[in-house]
């Protein structure tokens, strides 16, 4: 599914860059996958899609962002994940 219009990223690619390449901060995704941050909208739902990725290792964001920080691994809650209709 595409998470940002403007630069075209998909959910797959912004997990992949998370997981491969131990990136926690959605823009700084952005920027490794060559299309940096334009309007902003997408930026909550791809840091949700990053912190699931990391649920198993929460780390914050490395770059002073201001976006949504991962739910922290000793806590009884359970992150929840946005299920589109694409998926």
């Amino acid at each position: 599914m595409y998470v940002c219009l403007c630069n075209g990223h998909r959910s797959q690619d912004i997990e992949r860059a998370a997981r491969e390449r131990n990136l926690t901060c959605a823009k700084a995704i952005y920027d490794a996958l060559g299309g940096p941050v334009c309007c902003g909208s997408c930026l909550d739902v791809a840091q949700d899609l990053v912190n699931d990725v990391h649920t198993s290792h929460p780390r914050s964001c490395q770059t002073p962002c201001g976006l949504r920080q991962p739910i922290a691994a000793n806590t009884d809650e359970q992150p929840t994940r946005r299920l589109f209709a694409a998926e």
